[in-house]
Protein backbone atom coordinates (compact mmCIF):
# COMPACT_ATOMS: atom_id res chain seq x y z
CA UNK A 1 0.00 0.00 0.00
CA UNK A 2 1.30 3.56 -0.71
CA UNK A 3 0.98 6.49 1.40
CA UNK A 4 1.44 10.27 0.95
CA UNK A 5 4.57 11.38 3.43
CA UNK A 6 2.78 14.90 3.33
CA UNK A 7 -0.56 13.23 4.59
CA UNK A 8 1.08 11.34 7.41
CA UNK A 9 4.04 14.04 8.51
CA UNK A 10 2.66 15.81 10.91
CA UNK A 11 1.43 12.72 12.49
CA UNK A 12 4.70 11.24 12.19
CA UNK A 13 5.86 14.50 13.72
CA UNK A 14 3.83 14.59 16.78
CA UNK A 15 4.10 10.85 17.40
CA UNK A 16 8.11 10.91 17.74
CA UNK A 17 8.24 13.97 19.29
CA UNK A 18 5.40 12.33 21.89
CA UNK A 19 7.61 9.29 21.72
CA UNK A 20 10.55 11.20 22.71
CA UNK A 21 8.63 12.40 26.03
CA UNK A 22 7.39 8.85 27.08
CA UNK A 23 10.88 7.17 26.04
CA UNK A 24 13.40 9.66 28.07
CA UNK A 25 10.73 11.31 30.15
CA UNK A 26 11.59 14.73 28.99
CA UNK A 27 9.20 17.69 28.52
CA UNK A 28 8.63 18.21 24.69
CA UNK A 29 6.88 20.49 22.28
CA UNK A 30 6.24 20.55 18.63
CA UNK A 31 7.73 23.36 16.86
CA UNK A 32 3.61 24.59 16.69
CA UNK A 33 3.75 24.31 20.46
CA UNK A 34 6.48 25.89 21.68
CA UNK A 35 6.08 29.17 23.79
CA UNK A 36 7.96 32.43 23.26
CA UNK A 37 9.07 31.95 26.76
CA UNK A 38 11.16 28.80 25.88
CA UNK A 39 12.36 29.84 22.59
CA UNK A 40 14.04 32.49 24.10
CA UNK A 41 15.33 30.34 27.30
CA UNK A 42 16.68 27.65 24.69
CA UNK A 43 18.66 30.80 22.72
CA UNK A 44 16.47 30.57 19.47
CA UNK A 45 14.93 34.17 19.95
CA UNK A 46 17.72 36.33 21.77
CA UNK A 47 15.87 39.79 20.94
CA UNK A 48 11.76 39.99 22.19
CA UNK A 49 12.40 43.75 20.19
CA UNK A 50 13.32 42.40 17.20
CA UNK A 51 10.60 39.83 16.85
CA UNK A 52 8.54 42.32 17.43
CA UNK A 53 9.77 44.29 14.52
CA UNK A 54 9.75 40.60 12.50
CA UNK A 55 6.22 40.30 13.29
CA UNK A 56 5.25 43.71 11.69
CA UNK A 57 7.09 43.16 8.98
CA UNK A 58 5.63 39.97 8.08
CA UNK A 59 1.70 40.90 9.30
CA UNK A 60 2.28 43.25 5.99
CA UNK A 61 3.40 40.30 4.04
CA UNK A 62 0.71 38.43 5.28
CA UNK A 63 3.66 35.69 6.32
CA UNK A 64 2.01 33.57 9.17
CA UNK A 65 4.85 32.48 11.62
CA UNK A 66 7.88 35.07 11.89
CA UNK A 67 10.13 32.77 13.84
CA UNK A 68 12.17 30.94 11.98
CA UNK A 69 12.38 26.70 12.57
CA UNK A 70 15.84 25.83 11.02
CA UNK A 71 13.88 22.81 9.82
CA UNK A 72 13.19 21.04 13.03
CA UNK A 73 9.91 18.90 14.46
CA UNK A 74 10.60 19.99 18.14
CA UNK A 75 12.28 20.48 20.89
CA UNK A 76 12.91 17.96 24.05
CA UNK A 77 13.67 19.87 27.30
CA UNK A 78 15.83 17.96 30.02
CA UNK A 79 17.20 20.56 31.92
CA UNK A 80 16.82 24.25 30.60
CA UNK A 81 19.96 23.97 30.52
CA UNK A 82 19.91 21.08 28.21
CA UNK A 83 17.64 21.48 25.35
CA UNK A 84 18.02 19.04 22.52
CA UNK A 85 16.34 19.74 18.60
CA UNK A 86 14.11 16.87 17.41
CA UNK A 87 14.05 16.06 13.84
CA UNK A 88 12.56 13.30 12.26
CA UNK A 89 13.00 11.75 9.01
CA UNK A 90 11.23 8.70 7.66
CA UNK A 91 12.48 6.18 5.61
CA UNK A 92 9.79 4.57 3.03
CA UNK A 93 9.10 1.89 2.98
CA UNK A 94 8.65 1.83 6.31
CA UNK A 95 9.75 -1.14 8.50
CA UNK A 96 9.99 -1.67 11.73
CA UNK A 97 11.00 -4.54 14.15
CA UNK A 98 10.23 -3.93 17.74
CA UNK A 99 7.44 -3.34 20.09
CA UNK A 100 6.98 0.56 18.12
CA UNK A 101 5.60 -0.96 15.57
CA UNK A 102 2.35 -2.46 16.58
CA UNK A 103 2.02 1.31 18.16
CA UNK A 104 3.03 2.83 14.86
CA UNK A 105 0.91 0.66 13.28
CA UNK A 106 -2.23 1.14 14.84
CA UNK A 107 -1.96 4.71 14.98
CA UNK A 108 -1.38 5.46 10.50
CA UNK A 109 -2.75 2.03 9.77
CA UNK A 110 -0.25 -0.31 8.46
CA UNK A 111 2.41 1.78 6.06
CA UNK A 112 4.92 -1.21 5.86
CA UNK A 113 5.57 -2.25 2.26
Amino acid sequence: MTHCNKKHSLKFENYCVDLHANKYNHKTYHWNNISEDILYDSGFITDFNTLRLNRKRDNKLNKINSIQEYGLDGIAIETIDNVKAIKNKPIIPFHFEDAESEKFNQFFGNVSS
